[in-house]
């Protein structure tokens, strides 16, 4: 067969399978009504997070409700509270949020749920439903702590109608002894008061079908008779019969055709009976009853229970107009069938419509529900099943959003009735109306730059040039394919998807082929240091610090709020708390970060106390301008007892504009408590939008995120449950990530269990669509399951930021990264990922907590100075710090972390596992603290580090760079510069050594008896003349009448003599040579370690010339030496051949070996049993010392 016959008769099948479906259900379709199809597209998110099946329940024109058993004893009710009024868009489909609207608790003690039913039903005006729990046994109001008895003993509970909450009629089934196949109805009223049954005086068949009237009124079907039952005041039952031509299979009842004028106390009964028929009788039993209407059902329907599917009559206050009858597919392999049925307009005929359903639904699980698709109006009646809704193409937009394709006539059979249009991925939020609104794998969005994205008509979603990346954009690949490597091998430094290896001229850095050439910067971590704090309180520790742009009025010794044009430039000082009630305030400049010999610390008069307990966390947002030039700056802290505060300093700019700073009025500022038991362990402001703090917690999921809103002078505080969380700039500018400007900001957080997630900061969190964005933000995360930090670094390249989630899994640092993350794409989902090893194996373990933030803290560190290396990411654990530093080499689009360094800190500074972790590191502004750094090395950055455990500390990191150079890129000083240099320009020059107590001066070296302290000149151990560290050890050089012995210099002593406490003493007895013994104590005891004549060194002790057993005297040695282990005596040499006598068992032979002895009778050791037996007497007298 040729090749184009077999591709036609291969598309011919697949052509005919597709369609084949729709033909089959066409010909087994009721009669045509002359209506179109009904196309059901199922939503993206489940109708409840974290749940199985959700059942609704509907009152009168209210919308749908669910409940959930939280415990045994505990029953949550859920409504809708989506806010539609900011963010529009229901078509996510969860409707109900993670919060329960009302919490209702069972008083009884000792039920257990498994063996209990619970009915929910509507009560008309109450937006809670009666709850009825019963078995087959009692039956109990849920709040109502007494349980009735049911009338027998094994009994069933079908139905029940609430006219309250704690009113509910009951209808229901009594075994009858010894025929299984009758029971006796019964009907019941349950109030608060007590269970009142009323026999019917009925034998019914089982199993029987019931369903609800209204007011007291119930349905029965039996075989094929169909009772209505109602009870009268007086307490009595009311039982009218009707005979049918066939055995009743399903029932329903519901509000067709007769209105609630019409039809108050009674309903639409629908039936299907064995004979394939479909009966509607409208008021059935009713004043009014109205003409049956009759259809037929298709004779290839399997007849099933539950086939019917219709709005009670307790849910309407109106005609529903509709009832579904539905059947599962002929096999497992086809689709189920769902018809709506509707009556024509002279009310004469049954209309069917075939509803439309994508795969795998299971049809006897549907019901119908309400839903708000705005803020102020209900959906039409949805199908529901299981977890999920089903839209019809109007309430789904089909017509009017542009992002999506759904299935219709010419278009079915897709995954969940829609799809993206070409090019596009879902992603909701990104544009509005739309839920497809950024573009998909594989794809990129193509705007010029600084043009938020979607903006102008031509912004279009373009192909990536290679097959083999994933997210990329104008300047190429961004992410590879998780079998391929990113190579900066393509034309103008582009990234080509390597696989196999690097090419030529290209070698594997932390996961990225690297251009081979100059060396790349390697960083260097000096060991941390106490911070000196001259001028704080005494006695009195340091609680939490952290970066701010106040100062001091000299005049009032209160804050001055800085001026609005400082906003985005690095704070310049740094605030200190102190511990106890008062919280006592310090400024210190941020310049003096490191710095020797520094002034001291102005107090502040900043918070009014006092405090229940000390401030642990402090952080600012501000300053903002408002109307008449106000200036506002707002403060957030957290004490250690968990509740978070905030307090607003406030004053009138000299200027209207806000560019003239001013003295805060109103004395220190008020603290108003805004979240208690919060468990929280830092305050971390956003710089990318300079309006959020995180809160990080210890408490699993227990962060917060508070929104500075100065126009009311208050922080917005939520509580989010995510382990740690930063905030992306939102809509608009050359950065901006989607094109719907309703959704604000961007939260990125992360917990225990879940993969990453990015909400909208204006979506609440008791959002039902909250729930369905949580773990959708990015895919391809290899180290899953994880605990990831996410940091947001400064980049270089095509993006002004660096997102990348940090993960220590199993000792290993990495990183998992997300370039540009939303920019790209414009897409808010399922952005693609890579990762990197920044180091394979950490020195020292790291806690694997649940909650992220115990168990390391990561931060992105700003570099001046350099384009090429932006930005390092800093990591701190408890025993550790580390650092690896971001490349974006020249204009390529794509940056990438070069390998870590770690240091493993001293024990000093080292933290408990217990205790809290180090907060959030403030780098000094403008660059490192002045000098060279350590040998061989230049420096970068000098930070200030605090724990509680440790107190402030200060950490310099520096990269192996000559002198003359600029880190960590090695660039070139200036060349006005003429010792060291912080950066390029003539003001960035510094000393290159200084003295502590005069830093201004610079020197050419470090005068003798000093060492270079990253450019201080500290002073050496008094023994040393020279060294490298203040330790006795670090000595280079000794003062004169010393020697230097292994770093230490100690006294020269002539020939037998020896050192002790700076004096010569004689070595005692035989000995030529001695030493002072280690450990001896001020005594110095001595220790032979020469004899004179005629002795030997034995040990430490010189004795007469002749060696113990085992030993013998080597030719010119004074010092006897061991045999071979397997001779007893020896002489000449410690080889196996120089034996004299042998050990017990063994004899010495003509070459000088001692060999195993043969046993009595001549039994003697074959070869290996020899060799083991020599092995086992070495083994003796290495350990044993045995001869």
């Amino acid at each position: 067969m040729a090749v184009g016959s077999a591709l036609g008769l291969v598309a011919g099948l697949l052509a005919w399978m597709l369609t084949m479906p729709v033909e089959l259900a066409r010909g087994q379709m009721p009669p045509p009504s002359g209506l179109p199809n009904i196309y059901l597209h199922r939503s993206m998110g489940s109708l409840m997070r974290g749940t199985g099946r959700v059942d609704v329940v509907t009152a009168p024109g209210q919308a749908s409700v669910t409940f959930k058993l939280n415990g045994p004893t505990t029953m949550e009710i859920y409504d809708q509270r989506d806010a539609l009024d900011i963010l529009p868009d229901y078509r996510v489909g969860s409707f109900f949020g993670p919060v329960p609207r009302e919490t209702l608790e069972c008083p009884r003690s000792g039920v257990d749920p498994a063996s209990t039913s619970i009915m929910a039903l509507p009560v008309t005006g109450s937006p809670t439903p009666a709850l009825v729990q019963h078995t087959d046994q009692w039956v109990a109001l849920f709040e109502s702590p007494m349980e009735h008895p049911l009338p027998g003993p094994a009994t069933q509970l079908l139905r029940g109608l609430a006219a309250a909450v704690d009113d509910v009629d009951l209808v229901g089934v009594t075994d009858i002894p010894g025929q299984s196949r009758q029971g006796e109805l019964f009907l019941g009223r349950l109030t608060s008061a007590g269970l009142a049954v009323r026999p019917v005086g009925m034998t019914v068949a089982l199993p029987v079908l019931t369903a609800t009237g209204t007011r007291r009124h119930f349905y029965v079907a039996e075989s094929d008779a169909l009772h209505s039952i109602a009870l009268q005041e007086d307490g009595t039952a009311v039982v009218d019969t009707m005979l049918l031509s066939d055995t009743v299979i399903s029932m329903v009842t519901t509000r067709l055709v007769s209105t609630v004028a019409q039809c108050p106390d009674h309903a639409d009964v629908v039936l299907a009976t064995a004979d394939g028929r479909l009966r509607v009788f409208p008021c059935h039993g009713g004043s009014q009853p109205g003409p049956e209407l009759e259809g037929e059902v298709p004779e290839w329907q399997l007849w099933v229970q539950d086939s019917l599917v219709a709005v009670g009559p307790a849910s309407l206050d109106q005609l529903s107009g509709f009832f579904l009858y539905q059947s599962p597919g002929q096999d497992g392999f086809d689709r189920p069938y769902v018809w709506r049925v509707s009556v024509s307009p002279d009310g004469g005929d049954l209309l069917w419509q075939w509803m439309v359903i994508s795969g795998g639904t299971e049809v006897r699980r549907n019901a119908l529900g309400k839903f708000r698709t705005s803020e102020t109006g209900l959906s039409d009646w949805l199908m529901v099943s299981y977890n999920q809704v089903y839209f019809d193409s109007a309430t789904f937009q089909c017509s009017t959003d542009e992002s999506i394709i759904c299935d219709g006539p010419s278009y079915t059979d897709t995954f969940g009735a829609f799809d993206c249009i070409e090019g596009h991925g879902v992603s909701y939020f990104a544009r509005p109306d739309q839920i497809c609104g950024g573009c998909g794998p594989r794809w990129y969005l193509d705007r010029p730059p600084g043009e938020p994205p979607f903006s102008q008509p031509e912004h279009e979603c373009k192909r990536c040039d290679e097959d083999s990346c994933w997210t990329c954009n104008r300047q190429g690949c961004l992410v590879c394919d998780s079998t391929r490597i990113p190579e900066y091998s393509g034309p103008g430094g582009r990234v080509v998807c390597r696989q196999g290896g690097c090419s030529p001229g290209f070698h594997l850095v932390a996961g990225v082929c690297q251009a081979e050439g100059p060396a790349l910067p390697v960083m260097r971590i000096s060991p941390p240091e106490v911070e000196t704090l001259p001028g704080l309180d005494p006695g009195i520790p340091v609680t939490a610090l952290a970066a701010t742009r106040l100062t001091v009025d000299p005049v009032s010794g209160g804050p001055v709020v800085p001026a609005v044009g400082g906003t985005g430039t690095d704070p310049g000082m740094v605030l200190l708390l102190q511990a106890g009630p008062q919280a006592r305030a310090w400024l210190m400049p941020n310049g003096a970060i490191g710095q020797p010999g520094k002034a001291p610390l102005q107090p502040v008069a900043l918070l009014s106390g006092p405090l229940p307990a000390d401030v642990v966390a402090v952080a600012e947002v501000g300053p903002f301008l408002e109307d008449g030039g106000q200036l506002l700056l707002g403060l957030a802290l957290c004490d250690r007892q968990g509740t978070v505060y905030e307090a607003w300093l406030e004053c009138t700019s000299g200027q209207a504009d806000g560019s003239a700073p001013c003295a805060a009025a109103g004395g220190p500022a008020v603290l108003t408590p805004l979240l208690q038991g919060t468990g929280c362990v830092d305050l971390q402001v956003q710089a990318t939008t300079g309006r959020h703090v995180v809160m990080l917690s210890d408490q699993a999921q227990g962060a917060a995120l508070l929104e500075a809103d100065p126009a009311g002078r208050r922080l917005l505080a939520t509580r989010v449950p995510m382990d740690g969380m930063v905030v992306l700039p939102g809509p608009g500018g050359p950065d901006g990530r989607v094109a719907d400007p309703a959704v604000g900001d961007w939260l990125v957080g992360t917990s225990a269990g879940d993969l990453p997630s990015a909400m909208p900061t204006r979506l609440p969190v008791w959002d039902s669509r909250w729930s369905y964005l949580v773990g959708r933000f990015i895919r391809g995360v290899a180290t899953w399951p994880d605990v990831l930090v996410p940091v947001v670094l400064p980049a270089g390249g095509g993006f002004p930021l660096e997102l990348v989630f940090v993960s220590t899994k199993e000792d290993q640092w990495r990183v998992v990264r997300a370039p540009g993350e939303m920019q790209p794409t414009g897409a808010t989902m399922w952005l693609a990922s890579s990762m990197q090893v920044l180091m394979e194996t950490l020195p020292l373990p790291v806690p694997q907590l649940p909650v992220s933030t115990l168990n390391v803290r990561a931060q992105g560190l700003h570099i001046p100075g350099s384009a090429t290396y932006p930005s390092a990411l800093l990591l701190q654990a408890h025993t550790m710090l580390g650092v690896s530093l971001l490349r974006c080499p020249g204009d390529r689009v794509l940056c990438s972390f070069l390998p870590a360094v770690v240091l493993e800190l001293p024990a000093a500074f080292q933290v408990p596992s217990d205790k809290r972790l180090w907060q959030v590191a403030i780098p000094r502004a403008g660059g490192p603290a002045p000098g060279p750094g350590a040998e061989g090395t230049v420096p970068v950055v000098s930070l200030l580090g605090f724990s509680e455990a440790t107190g402030p500390v200060h950490v310099r990191l520096g990269a192996d760079c000559p002198a003359g150079t600029f880190g960590p890129a090695c660039e070139p000083c200036h060349p006005d510069c003429q010792q060291a240099c912080t950066g390029p320009g003539p003001g960035d020059c510094v000393c290159a050594f200084w003295l502590p107590e005069d830093p201004a001066v610079c020197l050419a070296a470090c005068p003798a008896g000093t060492y270079s302290d990253w450019g201080a000149c500290r002073g050496c151990h008094a023994s040393c003349a020279e060294c490298t560290g203040p330790e006795a050890g670090a000595c280079t050089a000794c003062a004169p009448g010393l020697v230097l012995e292994d770093g230490h210099c100690v006294v020269a002593c002539g020939a037998g003599e020896y050192a002790c406490a700076s004096a010569c003493l004689p070595c005692p007895g035989e000995c030529a040579s001695c030493e002072a013994a280690s450990g001896s104590g001020p005594g110095c005891e001595a220790v032979c370690t020469g004899c004179k004549p005629g002795f030997v060194l034995v040990g430490d002790e010189c004795v007469a010339e002749v060696c113990p057993v085992g030993e013998f005297l080597p030719p010119g040695s004074d010092t006897c030496a061991q045999c071979h282990c397997t001779c007893r005596a020896c002489a000449g040499g410690a080889e196996p051949d120089k034996c004299t006598s042998c050990p017990k068992g063994f004899h010495l032979s003509e070459e000088g070996r001692c060999r195993v002895s043969c046993l009595p009778g001549g039994l003697c050791p074959g070869r290996v049993a020899e060799v083991l037996l020599v092995h086992l007497l070495c083994w003796a007298r290495k350990f044993g010392g045995g001869h």
